[in-house]
């Protein structure tokens, strides 16, 4: 079982990757890959747009098992890479605010219904973000 700061620690690496992946998607911010399908289609943009989407809903999911108040959950649409980075900061403040207050003990808490708990919902989001940011990448 992580500790809730190895989980912290896990998600920033995540954050910091997808950061870069669309700072360095600018020349194909619309380009998507030849041959994908489903998720594997998507081009950064798209890509950006869900996974700075899904922050809302992973922290929103943890902060009602922790009795934080979450965010507001909106449709995003970035024309730029610019416009995705500033929505990716206003989500990382966010989950950091959120995401501080999770205790070890928290960990074990039920989260967003289901069987997924605060521990396995932290672990998805880490790795979601790091997914993407490579898929992001690999266009570029």
């Amino acid at each position: 079982m992580a500790s809730a700061e190895e989980l912290r620690t896990s998600i920033s690496a995540g954050q910091a990757a997808l950061r870069e992946a669309i700072a360095g998607a600018g020349e194909v911010w619309e380009q998507a890959p030849e041959g994908g399908e489903g998720e594997e289609s998507w081009s950064p943009r798209q890509a950006a747009e869900h996974v700075i989407g899904s922050e809302v809903l992973f922290v929103g999911a943890i902060a009602g098992a922790i009795d934080q108040a979450g965010p507001e959950r909106v449709e995003l649409a970035f024309a730029s890479t610019e416009e995705a980075l500033a929505a990716l900061t206003a989500a990382v403040e966010v989950s950091a605010r959120v995401y501080a207050a999770v205790t070890d003990d928290d960990l074990a808490k039920e989260a967003g219904g289901g069987n997924s708990t605060v521990e396995s919902m932290m672990a998805i989001h880490a790795g979601h973000g790091a997914d993407h940011a490579q898929q992001i990448a690999s266009v570029s």
